[in-house]
């Protein structure tokens, strides 16, 4: 029997280095939006300022570039 080409290819399981350190971070955002809500929520807002900030001074940038 001639092989299927027309099946997708199914990844193999393993952990590699950026898989690891991303399940760690993602166990340890669940563990302080567990135990310390106020905590978590302050450090998503201040996150999301700073992002925001970023980007009015990318844009406030292109706008002077004339």
């Amino acid at each position: 029997m001639a092989k299927n080409s027309g099946m997708l290819p199914v990844p193999k399981r393993g952990g590699g280095v950026v898989r690891v350190v991303l399940g760690v971070l993602l166990v340890g955002a669940l563990v302080l939006v567990i135990k310390h809500p106020v905590d978590a929520a302050e450090a998503t807002t201040g996150g999301v300022n700073v992002i925001g900030d970023a980007l009015d001074g990318v844009a406030t940038f292109l706008r002077n570039l004339h």
